[in-house]
């Protein structure tokens, strides 16, 4: 296991969205998220027991990685530390009325919070409250093959994005869905535009302020993404000059 490590704040960052939903004006908060590692967690076991050596710690980490692992593999719901159940689940839905056990979806993994770990971040300190009011914003991800709500997709496969000012209109080059390879984090680099996945205008199933339907490509490489909807849309057929960015706050996993 490597002893990674990240910079990390002492508080977070919260965007609030403005939205419609069934014809009310609403409003809804996301964290910015930051992702500690194994490092980090070493870190703050090092700062509240001096007296442990590190590189006991990563070895035991690493141990109780492959026992946790090992038991998953054999089907076993396990109880993460005390801070959570990590199991198993199909995912998706058997399409039609098949009841074969090989029409069951390959299994992938949920997570149950514990009540520790709910409490622990009921007093987490807010460090900026960013109000987003004029750029597209994704509040949900359908994935059409699955039939469920999710951020992993599968690439040649439908998907729809539910939000809020989604409509895409503009130049094509510039204007579309943008699909930009990340690290774990969600880190990507912003000047690499000729590189992102760019779905145009003209390959949507939908578009409408509310609701974008796309085929990903069947190329796509497999991995984590950041998706960026870029659009000059003002109203009816207007166009603005400036393309508007909004960016899904989640990371989008590629299957």
């Amino acid at each position: 296991m490597q002893d990674k490590t990240n910079k990390l704040q002492d508080s977070v960052n919260i965007t609030i969205h403005h939205s419609v939903i069934s014809g009310k004006q609403c409003s809804f908060a996301r964290v910015q998220r930051e992702t500690a590692y194994i490092g980090n967690i070493i870190d703050k076991a090092i700062e509240m027991n001096p007296m442990m050596k590190r590189e006991t710690l990563l070895f035991s980490a690493e141990l109780l990685k492959n026992g946790i692992l090992a038991l998953l593999s054999s089907g076993k719901a396990v109880d993460i530390l005390e801070l959570g159940t990590m199991y198993i689940k199909p995912n998706g839905c058997i399409d039609g009325a098949e009841d074969s056990l090989n029409a069951v979806p390959e299994m992938t993994v949920g997570f149950t919070p514990s009540d520790i770990s709910v409490n622990a971040v009921k007093n987490v300190a807010i460090a900026a409250n960013v109000t987003k009011k004029n750029v597209p914003s994704v509040t949900e991800i359908f994935n059409v093959k699955t039939r469920s709500f999710s951020d992993s997709l599968n690439a040649g496969y439908s998907v729809k994005l539910q939000g809020s000012k989604l409509k895409i209109a503009g130049d094509e080059e510039k204007c579309g869905v943008f699909f930009a390879s990340c690290d774990e984090s969600g880190n990507y680099e912003k000047n690499a535009f000729e590189s992102f996945v760019h779905i145009k205008e003209s390959e949507f199933i939908t578009n409408t302020t509310t609701n974008l339907e796309f085929n990903l490509p069947e190329n796509m490489e497999k991995g984590t993404y950041r998706l960026i909807v870029a659009t000059s849309y003002h109203s009816g057929k207007l166009c603005g000059k400036q393309v508007r960015l909004g960016e899904y706050e989640n990371i989008v996993t590629i299957c």
